[in-house]
C-alpha cells in the first residue's frame, strides 16, 4: 500500500490532501498521515514548503486553485522515491 500511496502523491505533484489520498486508496485518514511520514522516514519522500513561489508551480495542474496554505503539508518523490516507482513500472524478468 506504500507503493500505491507514492504513486499517488507523484501523480498529483505532491498537491493531494490526505483526505483525497485516502479515499482513493480506501482507508482512514488517521491512516495516510503515519504512511506518509513512513515514507518520509524512509527517503521516498521529502515535505516540501508550501507555495508557489519562484515559478516552483508552473507545471502543477492546480497552479489555478491550489490548495496550499501555510498550514498544508506537500510532499515531493526525492530520487530513491522516483527510482523506486521507475522500478516498479518496469516489466519483470520472465
Amino acid at each position: 500500500m506504500l507503493l500505491q500511496l507514492l504513486r499517488l502523491i507523484g501523480k498529483a505533484n505532491g498537491a493531494a490532501t490526505q483526505a483525497s489520498l485516502a479515499r482513493q486508496l480506501g482507508v482512514s485518514e488517521g491512516l495516510v498521515g503515519p504512511m506518509i511520514d513512513d515514507l518520509v522516514r524512509l527517503g521516498y519522500l521529502t515535505e516540501a514548503e508550501p507555495g508557489c513561489g519562484q515559478g516552483a508551480c508552473s507545471g502543477c495542474s492546480l497552479s489555478g486553485s491550489c490548495p496550499a496554505r501555510p498550514q498544508a503539508r506537500l510532499w515531493a518523490l526525492t530520487a530513491k522515491g522516483r527510482s523506486a516507482l521507475r522500478q516498479a513500472a518496469a516489466p519483470s524478468p520472465q
